[in-house]
């Protein structure tokens, strides 16, 4: 019986294991799940003018307690409808915000970007969203002030190219955006905010 027994604890602590994840995964779960309660994917942004918005399956008011203590003395929730983009944007955005908590739990320092695919779902290419007031035109195109490096203009935003990958996006997804990040193990993880609002489970 108390060989049974001593089984039956290890067997549950293995189980265990895999069912419960770190704090680390634990924060992009979360972090993906936040932002799907932010956003409201438009089919009509998309260029999708005839096709019915998919079901919005996560609501601020599904985080109503968390979103009234995150906001403080502005008592308003930022919320957008909108696209892929918005929702990776809005996800980059939390953990430049809340980068040392992100760092505490695992992240490696400077290592979140955003990710874009184009027609090739084989190559993924990682951004940084570049404020305004480092923008400047040089006559060619707009760069980077700091170096000199040319930047992108996505959905209104300038991006500057950090890397691409000779890897599949999720579900061979194009024209899609979503998060990267690095952990401090060099493992690289990504959560998809507008897939975990349109398919109702975090992806």
């Amino acid at each position: 019986m108390k060989r049974k027994m001593c089984f039956l604890i290890f067997v549950t602590a293995v189980f265990e294991s895999f069912i419960h994840a770190d704090a680390f995964t634990d924060a992009l779960q979360d972090l993906a799940m936040m932002t799907a309660c932010q956003g409201m994917y438009s089919c009509t942004e998309a260029g999708h003018y005839n096709i019915p918005d998919p079901h919005d399956y996560y609501t601020p008011n599904l985080l109503a307690v968390r979103f009234a203590v995150m906001s403080g003395q502005r008592t308003m929730t930022q919320t957008f409808y909108g696209v892929c983009f918005d929702y990776a944007q809005a996800a980059w955005d939390t953990i430049k915000r809340e980068r040392l908590r992100f760092n505490n739990v695992g992240m490696k320092n400077q290592e979140w970007y955003l990710a874009f695919t184009d027609d090739n779902p084989d190559v993924i290419t990682l951004y940084d969203p570049i404020p305004e007031n480092r923008v400047r035109w040089n006559g060619y195109g707009y760069v980077d002030s700091r170096d000199g490096q040319y930047l992108i203009c996505s959905n209104g935003v300038y991006c500057k190219e950090k890397t691409s990958m000779n890897v599949s996006a999720h579900g061979r997804a194009t024209y899609h955006a979503w998060i990267w990040l690095k952990r401090d193990d060099g493992t690289w993880y990504w959560i998809d905010p507008t897939w975990t609002d349109n398919c109702g489970y975090v992806v």
